[in-house]
């Protein structure tokens, strides 16, 4: 009989029982900014102060429209700290999709940036998403119609926009909480309350929220590590966007075992083929065929500059991912299935199945 015991934490205190076991090891690397496991859980414990001093409560859920942020972690953690839901919004979504996600998920509170306004103008979809937010006069208080339990928008950065607070603002709530009330509060999350809520996209309908617990994350998180034998000198690469369980997953999967999570705001070849040559991840968690095509017909794609990569998840028909095992021979390829429904991968290829079998199954 199998009797090793199973730790599960809330997911909150994942990262600080990463941050108390490998404070000074890099647990986030961007292009332009580094945290380590002790930065990260500082800052996640500064926001949490600062949510519930701005009046989230246990149960709120809290919206994050945004790509791949340093920020975006931070609240993800910050929001799992202060008891609530923390609701990752598609960033691909328009203005009728975020009108009704807005309205269906009961937000409360809703983070945002304009940092890739030169692509993305998130401001001016909010505002068309949302009518009366452009004339709102108390950005504290909001009173939208079509958003009626909505009370704040509040922009990761300090950049002025009507009827939004910055990120100073936020910041200004943190002193109203002290220490002894937020971790009281912290002690009384339990396992299986929510703690994400993801949209999965409808086909017959429109999309549904799925809420996620603490103790559904973390057990999976902490299965993928085993699975995947990631330790903490792992660093794993994913490009993916963390409002989707393919980059959510592997990178609370990474936080589990102590490793270095390597990602950026968006996937593009030629910074992702920089960043794999620079940062030499052990794990390239691509996932799409179009992604690793994309890496394997770079111009500056050189197997042998990667063979410290041990291990690859793809997702393809069986002919790619046998045509990938050749491209990157040194590394074992695998295969998933998943849902988000199930918080995730279901099921992964093993390293000891041969490639013949990790082409044609999915775990």
């Amino acid at each position: 009989m199998d009797q090793r015991l199973i730790e599960v934490t809330t997911l909150g205190d994942l990262l600080l029982r990463a941050a108390e076991r490998w404070p000074d090891e890099e647990a986030l690397v961007f292009p332009h900014e580094r945290l380590s496991y002790a930065q990260l859980a500082n800052r996640a414990h500064d926001r949490a102060q600062a949510l519930q001093g701005m009046g989230v409560r246990p149960g709120d859920h809290v919206g994050i429209l945004s790509p791949n942020l340093v920020e975006m972690v931070e609240l993800l953690f910050a929001i799992a700290l202060s008891g609530a839901v923390a609701v990752l919004i598609n960033a691909r979504y328009k203005t009728t999709e975020l009108a009704y996600v807005i309205e269906n998920a009961d937000l409360k509170f809703l983070f945002t940036t304009d940092r890739i306004a030169d692509y993305v103008n998130f401001v001016e979809l909010l505002y068309g998403a949302l009518p009366g937010l452009e004339a709102a006069e108390d950005p504290l208080a909001l009173t939208l119609d079509s958003a009626p339990r909505l009370r704040s928008i509040i922009m990761m950065e300090d950049s002025p926009h009507t009827g939004v607070l910055t990120w100073n603002q936020l910041n200004a709530c943190q002193d109203r909480i002290g220490d002894e009330q937020m971790w009281q509060l912290r002690c009384q999350i339990a396992l299986r309350e929510p703690c994400v809520m993801m949209y999965t996209s409808g086909t017959t309908a429109e999309p549904k929220g799925c809420r996620l617990s603490h103790e559904a994350l973390v057990r999976n998180a902490r299965e993928m590590s085993i699975r995947f034998r990631i330790t903490a000198q792992d660093r794993q690469w994913d490009p993916l966007p963390l409002f989707h369980m393919s980059a959510l997953l592997p990178m609370l999967a990474t936080i589990w075992a102590g490793g270095r999570f390597i990602t950026d705001t968006h996937f593009e070849a030629d910074a992702a083929m920089r960043a794999i040559v620079v940062e030499k991840p052990t794990i390239l968690f691509t996932a799409f065929p179009t992604i690793m095509s994309a890496l394997v017909s770079h111009p500056d794609f050189d197997a042998e500059a990667m063979s410290q990569v041990r291990l690859v998840n793809n997702v393809a028909p069986p002919d790619q991912l046998k045509a990938k095992m050749k491209v990157l021979p040194k590394a074992v390829h695998v295969s998933a299935y998943g849902l988000t429904e199930a918080s995730g991968v279901s099921c992964n290829g093993s390293a000891e199945e041969d490639d013949e079998t990790r082409a044609h199954t999915c775990g």
